[in-house]
């Protein structure tokens, strides 16, 4: 909330709106003119003045009017006139009346000062000025004008001027010190120095305590300084029952809206700044509901409208986002102009609740609107706009935004009385969002590098480095990430929620589960409201779930040899719930079938097992039977899993009767058994080198030996689009070629190619995207030569949910078989749900 767009700070009200000195009454303005010449007067005449000295002006008004038309005016009449109607405050007939006699007749002084009072009503505060201090100058003894004068140069801004008038009438009538003080208030109020306008205030509340006036310009003076809880104690303290309702409401208002203030911007923990919000929209309630019964005013309206509008910022601190937008809407329905302030939590509320249209609505109005009035909002609501932008998609359009905020930046600026320029927080926002614009594009190697630029020229920024945190965790470097976290752990409050926050995503990436359980534990405690919370306490509820898995792919060749034709898989496998944080049980079936030229084959496989999952490692143990050709096998399996740090993996797997045994060799009574050793070292999420190498000891004396390896590099990336380059090596050798499956004595191949990414769509969870890989090498098997490898693939994956994910895949590929060239064509479906 911004003093300049909301109503938390009052400005002062005109001050001819005020109650009057007792030193302005207006019976004291008669003396001048009136009873010098009573005597001139008719009986009549002297009757009419008596009872607009009592306050009942319209009859000698009307009498003046009539003599007017008739051309019958006196000059000292004239100048009754202008006094009166300035007692009846009909400030165009006074300014009407001096227009039409100024040149005709001498005025007096204080007609000149009355004039000049209409003026000033008028608004009119140079002429209003010039007036009264024509007036002083004829007449210099009567002190009402000198702070007249003083009020109306603060009403025009001329608050140096004001200043020495009101030195003048100190010096002249030190006697009269409390109007002085009292006036000296109002021009300190006028030239927004409320501390100043206190203090005279104050001094005057010691003087006259009992003095009405006193009373209401020090509540004014307490208000303006920010203060009204101060105000509301007095007022009880002292039982100032006279206190009207009006006023009353506003310094309620005001209490609430500072409490508001104070839970935006105290230092000091998230707990605190939330208690306060708390306690704020308790008194809202409380305040709303004592105002809905109170006697209705012409004023009351329009403060509960105002405390409505204050409290949508209550709400959104402490993430109430559905009753912001409830409350907003009613609010818009009984008057669409909603301030600046308040559009500001409506703008954060919209996005929490996943309405991101209508917030980049909102935010982009808030910055046309703001741009020169309110610096501070301007800035917050293009930030508003930014992720707006993300949100919707807009990803180009978000790395402009942030690009041209950066623009509008100086790295440093000058304050005012301070020679040495100093650092630019808004230049470092910008730099902020530009990196945030990059990671939300996954242009992840440059945002590091934009953040780690910051952190260089900052280190103590917690904010950027907690940015580079989530980039490097992004990047599959969660070790590295958890290294910057200890560092702000170090130099920041360890409790702060979006550095717990970060560490448990931390924790769960690396599979530290009890310590992930107990950070996203302790912040939903804190922070129950708070969506960031919220989302990472989804994402270990997510990781607590049982898991189901399915696949299905069809496999079809110009001919049934060494492939087959028709060829079926389908598995189904079951994962329990996390069994004492480590440990998943597992289940699936597994079928295979397809013709050769043997004749039809098929397998079935039933298997079950543990899988154990820790910081480092993964292990799964699987004993499963196999049934194929009238046959039944027991096989078992042992796979494991090492990370040595972010960059290197170690892999190996044991199975007796393994499940990757050919059909073919399973239709003709042959099984194997096999094993592996794999490495793997990936820089980031751009570039990785995989090798493996694996024995399979078949059960008809044949031993395949075989190396690959595979690459991947990141060519390109934009906002919805990647590519990469692709690189897979393979070499094997049988000991015993030529038996019932495809055995060549030795063979190899290369199979460069290129991968395209494409997002096609998103929305928060909901993600759609694409696939095509196009790949083109040599094949070459021993006795036989070398020949063509070819491959195209493509597939599309469908997030539906958060719990839900399926896909397909379909391909061709063309490569020599005991040299005969086959192509194969290929459809995969796939399904996981957790529940």
């Amino acid at each position: 909330m911004q003093a300049t767009n909301s109503p938390f700070l009052s400005t002062p009200k005109p001050y001819h709106s005020m109650p009057a000195p007792n030193c302005y009454t207006r019976n004291a303005l008669a003396t001048f003119v009136l009873v010098a010449s009573l005597g001139a007067y008719a009986a009549d005449y002297d009757s009419l003045i008596m009872q607009a000295r009592d306050g009942t002006t319209a009859p000698v008004l009307q009498y003046f009017a009539e003599q007017a038309k008739a051309n019958r005016l006196t000059p000292a009449q004239i100048n009754d006139w202008l006094l009166v109607s300035g007692w009846a405050g009909d400030d165009k007939q006074t300014v009407a009346t001096y227009l039409a006699y100024r040149q005709q007749v001498p005025l007096q002084a204080s007609s000149l000062a009355a004039v000049g009072r209409a003026y000033r009503n008028l608004q009119h505060w140079d002429l209003a000025a010039s007036l009264i201090a024509l007036a002083i100058e004829r007449q210099p003894d009567q002190s009402d004008w000198y702070l007249t004068h003083a009020a109306t140069l603060a009403d025009g801004g001329q608050y140096a001027l004001a200043r020495e008038v009101l030195a003048n009438f100190e010096a002249r009538f030190a006697e009269q010190r409390l109007a002085g003080l009292l006036t000296r208030a109002y021009v300190e109020r006028a030239a927004k120095e409320p501390y100043e306008a206190l203090r005279h205030a104050q001094q005057a509340i010691e003087l006259a305590p009992d003095n009405r006036q006193a009373q209401t310009i020090y509540l004014l003076s307490l208000r303006d300084a920010d203060m009204p809880e101060q105000a509301l104690n007095t007022i009880a303290s002292k039982q100032w029952s006279w206190v009207t309702p009006g006023l009353l409401r506003a310094l309620e208002a005001d209490y609430a809206a500072e409490l508001v203030r104070i839970a935006r911007t105290a230092t000091s923990t998230e707990a605190e700044r939330l208690d306060i919000a708390k306690r704020a929209l308790l008194y809202y309630e409380h305040m709303l509901a004592r105002w809905r019964l109170a006697p209705p005013d012409a004023q009351l309206p329009q403060d509960i409208r105002r405390a409505r509008l204050d409290r949508l910022v209550a709400l959104w601190l402490v993430k109430d986002a559905p009753t912001v937008l409830s409350e907003y809407a009613e609010l818009r329905t009984e008057n669409p102009a909603i301030p600046d302030y308040a559009l500001m939590a409506v703008g954060a509320a919209s996005l929490q609740q996943r309405l991101p249209e209508q917030a980049l609505e909102i935010y982009t109005g808030v910055v046309e609107r703001s741009k020169i009035s309110d610096p501070d909002m301007y800035e917050n609501a293009q930030v508003g706009v930014f992720y707006s932008l993300v949100e919707t998609e807009q990803l180009d359009k978000a790395r402009d935004y942030a690009e041209q905020y950066l623009a509008q930046e100086p790295m440093l600026r000058y304050i005012p009385g301070n020679p040495d320029p100093v650092p630019n927080s808004r230049w470092s926002e910008a730099q902020r969002e530009r990196a945030s614009a990059n990671f939300f594009a996954d242009r992840l190697a440059l945002a590091q590098s934009e953040q780690k630029g910051m952190l260089a020229l900052g280190p103590g920024d917690a904010h950027i480095r907690l940015g580079l945190a989530s980039t490097l965790r992004n990047r599959g470097l969660p070790r590295q990430a958890a290294q910057e976290l200890k560092i702000i752990e170090a130099n920041e409050d360890p409790s702060a929620p979006a550095l717990m926050l970060e560490q448990a995503g931390v924790a769960q990436q690396l599979r530290d589960w009890k310590t992930a359980e107990a950070l996203v534990h302790n912040v939903i405690a804190r922070y129950p409201e708070d969506p960031s919370a919220q989302r990472v306490m989804r994402e270990w509820q997510l990781s607590q779930k049982a898991e189901v898995r399915m696949a299905a792919e069809y496999s079809d060749s110009n001919s049934n040899t060494a492939l087959g034709e028709g060829a079926m898989h389908y598995s189904l496998v079951g994962y329990s719930a996390p069994l004492n944080y480590n440990w998943r049980l597992f289940a699936g079936l597994d079928r295979r079938s397809g013709r050769y030229l043997e004749g039809y084959g098929q397998s079935n496989q039933v298997r079950a097992g543990a899988q154990w999952v820790d910081r480092d490692t993964a292990a799964e143990f699987e004993i499963s039977t196999l049934r194929s050709s009238g046959r039944s096998y027991t096989g078992l399996r042992v796979q494991a899993n090492q990370d040595l740090n972010d960059h290197w993996q170690l892999s190996a797997d044991a199975a007796r009767n393994s499940a990757n045994t050919p059909l073919r060799a399973l239709r003709a009574g042959v099984t194997a058994n096999e094993f592996n050793l794999g490495m793997r070292w990936q820089a980031h999420e751009s570039t990785s080198v995989s090798l493996s190498t694996g024995w399979m000891d078949f059960s008809d004396n044949n031993r395949r030996w075989a190396v690959s390896a595979t690459s991947h590099q990141r060519l390109l990336t934009q906002a919805k689009v990647q590519l990469d380059a692709n690189l897979e090596l393979y070499t094997s050798r049988n000991s015993a070629p030529g038996g019932p499956y495809f055995a060549p004595a030795r063979d190899w191949s290369v199979l460069p190619g290129l991968t395209a990414r494409h997002l096609i769509w998103r929305s928060y969870e909901r993600t759609w995207r694409q696939e095509l890989n196009v790949s083109a090498g040599v094949y070459s098997q021993k006795d036989y030569g070398q020949g063509r490898y070819q491959q195209v693939r493509y597939g599309q994956q469908l997030r539906w949910s958060d719990t839900t994910e399926l896909g397909f895949q379909t391909g061709l590929t063309w490569r020599p078989y005991d040299g005969l060239r086959e192509r194969a064509v290929f459809f995969g479906f796939n399904l996981s749900h957790l529940f």
